[in-house]
């Protein structure tokens, strides 16, 4: 389900939509920005229920992220068994994310992934990543990511 909204939600915010010959038909299909919007709050929904241990982030996830968006200083690329490697599967891993006011990832879990061996490398990846830290009001605070770990 991921994979698509990641693709629905990318056409609505570039603008795009879909055009129907016959309009009556074009009544019952929805826009891509209502799409959009229905997988934004699917995956919201999904956000909250993966860090639901943690009521601490799932506020953070309803907030206003920051005044200045969290800038990339460094990443480390994930290291996947080497039977992973062979058998030759490829997919995304969307890894929900929570950087600190020091710009460090302080927690990382996978909302999807194509196969579970994958998993925990992409998160010990994403937990080695450093950031630029957000700000909100002229202050660095804590804020969450979203990433998608491509394996081709």
């Amino acid at each position: 389900m991921i994979k698509t909204t990641s693709l629905l939600l990318s056409l609505a915010l570039a603008g795009a939509s879909l055009s129907v010959a016959n309009p009556s038909f074009a009544a019952a299909i929805p826009s891509a920005a209502d799409t959009a919007a229905q997988a934004a709050s699917e995956l919201d929904e999904k956000l909250a229920r993966l860090w639901a241990d943690r009521p601490d982030y799932v506020a953070l996830l309803e907030q206003k992220q920051s005044d200045r968006p969290l800038r990339v200083v460094s990443t480390v690329p994930p290291e996947f068994p080497k039977s992973l490697k062979r058998s030759g599967k490829k997919g995304t891993i969307l890894v929900s994310f929570f950087v600190n006011e020091e710009g460090r990832v302080e927690a990382a879990r996978v909302v999807d992934s194509p196969d579970e061996g994958f998993n925990k490398p992409s998160v010990a990846a994403v937990l080695k990543w450093k950031f630029v830290p957000a700000m909100r009001d002229g202050k660095a605070v804590k804020v969450s990511g979203l990433v998608p770990v491509v394996v081709q």
